[in-house]
């Protein structure tokens, strides 16, 4: 492609390319995002960041039945932020309480970037390409200068 602009173009073309490629890489970043359940803690000691506390009897049976398989030691990963245990958005690093036969239950749900994801991948891939073309593109300036 740069190869048939005149040899000033040449930098610039290849610096948009870069841009474009890293524009993409963050969109394909976006969707790598997931969602995260697991088991945090027990007791009033884990409930520093917790941001509500829930009945286990007043939860949906869904919510109930990945409360129960999350303090049998399971994780879960969601591709969306509903069927996530708990009400609202999910924060960087946000914990719920479940309250269920007298004792509290912390549960983390976070957001993460799950980077083993085709997108994932495709954005971390696309990244690494945008930065190697902006490497390049400084370097086709530099020399053209000369």
């Amino acid at each position: 492609m740069a190869r048939f602009l005149p040899r000033v173009r040449r930098p610039v073309a290849v610096f948009f390319v870069s841009v474009f490629v890293l524009l993409a890489a963050f969109v394909a970043g976006i969707g790598a995002l997931h969602y995260e359940f697991f088991l945090a803690g027990t007791g009033v000691d884990a409930m520093r960041s917790v941001v509500e506390v829930y009945d286990y009897g007043a939860l949906p049976a869904a919510d109930r039945a990945a409360v129960d398989a999350a303090i049998a030691g399971e994780r879960f990963v969601y591709a969306s932020v509903e069927p996530v245990p708990g009400y609202g958005a999910v924060g960087l690093g946000e914990q719920i309480g479940v309250v269920r036969d007298g004792t509290t239950y912390v549960f983390a749900r976070q957001l993460f970037f799950d980077a083993t994801a085709p997108l994932g991948l495709l954005s971390l891939s696309l990244g690494v390409l945008g930065a190697a073309l902006f490497v390049y593109a400084v370097r086709l300036d530099m020399t053209s200068r000369r």
